[in-house]
């Protein structure tokens, strides 16, 4: 959308003027403007993107998670203030603060992120809690994610791009990043025969949590004394061991140790409700870290180049980003292949 269409919209749907537009360009998959209406305040305007490959309802998911956190008390998030499901355009309160820097996230910090996710679990009594849907991409079995991770990884295989940095992304997949996913499927089949991981497929329902998904400091603004939270475009319910582990294996927080342990620890403490999570996990976490180093390489389909380029988020020459995510995809190999050697949780 041109931003000479934006006041329109805006008034439309908040019945406010517009004195000021500005992008921000800190989004993946959606388009977002900071709004100045006068004296009525700022806003964001979020315009979420519409991939027909796509299916997942990104403005419905995030609008109703957000209100429906609100509604139960929970502040330290984007007040929703007006929603065109059709239009697929929301718009939210403006979070004026700061985002965090890797280096500048403390233990304090980490203590609020539990903080704030325990909090998120205490409005799952809510009966309105039932009607929230799964976080995008749950898993709930090593085998959902492993077909999660083959679908991704066969789509890669099949890219359409072409040029030096497609041979060298076809090189990494068949010599680095298959043979360790083989190690680690044969070794997981082969020490889960007779187990409560063979038996089980989902977690007890006890155990389900309502999540962020996407939840980090990579999506948090320090506001004053406080941290708020955004971007819930995948929230819903989901098992924790998936939250736990992209907690600790984002790749854009780069979390010291010492602040992974102190949420790994912590975190096993308060959501372990039934003593399987600490087990689950362990088995999980490798398998989330191969997934994490093939979203690295999302910007090798041409369709998701062209979605990051329409939201603003391309900058630079293709060939070098591509060159970058794939170093970056590599790191993370190389990362999951030592903790998986010594597991440091």
């Amino acid at each position: 959308m041109e931003i000479s269409e934006i006041p329109s919209l805006f008034g439309q749907l908040s019945g406010f003027d517009v004195s000021d537009i500005e992008p921000i360009n800190r989004g993946r998959n959606s388009q977002v403007f900071k709004i100045k209406s006068g004296l009525s305040g700022e806003y964001v305007l979020k315009l979420y993107s519409h991939d027909p490959s796509d299916t997942r309802d990104r403005v419905g998911v995030e609008y109703k998670g957000l209100t429906f956190l609100w509604n139960q008390g929970i502040k330290c998030i984007p007040k929703p203030i007006a929603v065109n499901y059709d239009l697929k355009v929301a718009i939210y309160e403006f979070i004026n603060g700061y985002y965090f820097e890797p280096s500048s996230i403390c233990a304090g910090d980490i203590d609020e992120a539990l903080d704030f996710l325990i909090s998120v679990r205490e409005t799952q009594v809510h009966e309105d809690a039932l009607l929230i849907p799964w976080a995008s991409e749950a898993c709930f079995s090593v085998s959902d994610l492993l077909n999660n991770i083959n679908i991704r990884l066969k789509n890669l295989e099949m890219s359409s791009a072409s040029g030096p940095e497609l041979d060298a992304l076809r090189y990494y997949l068949k010599e680095e990043f298959k043979p360790f996913l083989n190690l680690v499927t044969q070794s997981y089949e082969s020490t889960v025969i007779n187990s409560w991981l063979m038996l089980r497929h989902l977690p007890p329902c006890e155990e389900f949590v309502l999540s962020p998904s996407d939840f980090g400091f990579h999506n948090a603004i320090k506001r004053g004394g406080e941290t708020v939270f955004v971007d819930f475009e995948y929230f819903g319910w989901d098992d924790p061991a998936k939250t736990l582990s992209d907690f600790l294996l984002h790749p854009a927080m780069q979390l010291a140790s010492s602040n992974r342990e102190r949420f790994a620890k912590r975190f096993l403490l308060e959501f372990n409700n039934t003593g399987d999570l600490n087990g689950r996990f362990k088995v999980f976490y490798p398998f989330y870290g191969l997934k994490w180093c093939l979203i690295l390489l999302n910007e090798f389909m041409p369709s998701n180049l062209e979605k990051r380029r329409l939201v603003g988020a391309l900058s630079g020459e293709k060939a070098d980003m591509l060159t970058v995510q794939l170093l970056k995809s590599k790191d993370m190999l190389d990362r999951v292949k030592r903790e998986y050697e010594h597991f440091p949780y």
